[in-house]
């Protein structure tokens, strides 16, 4: 999430109905989405996000036919 450009909410004309008034940065930026755990990681620039973005990707492997290598453990106790 590109920080102080992207929100996730309901609205502030939403909330305005039930008497408070509050920016869409108050419902839904970075810093409330971050805490909540909605988002993983805000970042200040878009190119920031892409990079952040396919540094994650690059830990998946690249084919869901590839198998991941799975050694078999011992017994517990031996």
């Amino acid at each position: 999430m590109v920080k102080n450009t992207s929100e996730i909410f309901a609205g502030p004309t939403v909330v305005q109905r039930l008497g408070e008034t509050r920016s869409k940065q108050e419902l839904g930026g970075h810093q409330v989405r971050v805490a909540a755990g909605t988002v993983g990681d805000a970042v200040d620039t878009e190119q920031e996000a892409f990079e952040r973005t396919h540094r994650f990707l690059s830990y998946l492997p690249s084919s869901c036919g590839i198998c991941v290598c799975v050694r078999s453990a011992a017994p517990f106790g031996e």
